[in-house]
């Protein structure tokens, strides 16, 4: 029997189309979409999101590969630090285990 699990956030796909859709929202946002993408409360979601033991590890290893690219390309955008900072939410890589 298969079971539907889905979180609080969306299931698995979810999240990784998710992450997608952020990824080329920043790539691509002018000055309008700035603000909204600069939301604390999506932040810090994204913050928790590689450590939460009940996110799936494919999502996990996504931010694992999007929050490095993130630090290196808006080191010096404004408005664009928090993105920056979230490399720091990464597992230390000695413990981290990725797909």
């Amino acid at each position: 029997m298969y079971v539907y699990t889905c979180s609080k956030y969306g299931s698995k796909h979810r999240q990784l189309r998710a992450l997608t859709l952020l990824d080329a929202l920043l790539a691509n946002a002018g000055p309008d979409l700035q603000q909204a993408l600069s939301n604390e409360l999506l932040l810090e979601r994204l913050r928790i999101l590689p450590r939460d033991p009940t996110v799936d590890l494919q999502v996990r290893a996504k931010c694992g590969r999007f929050y490095p690219m993130w630090a290196r390309n808006y080191q010096n955008r404004p408005g664009f630090a928090g993105y920056a900072r979230l490399e720091r939410s990464l597992p230390h890589p000695s413990r981290q285990v990725y797909p």
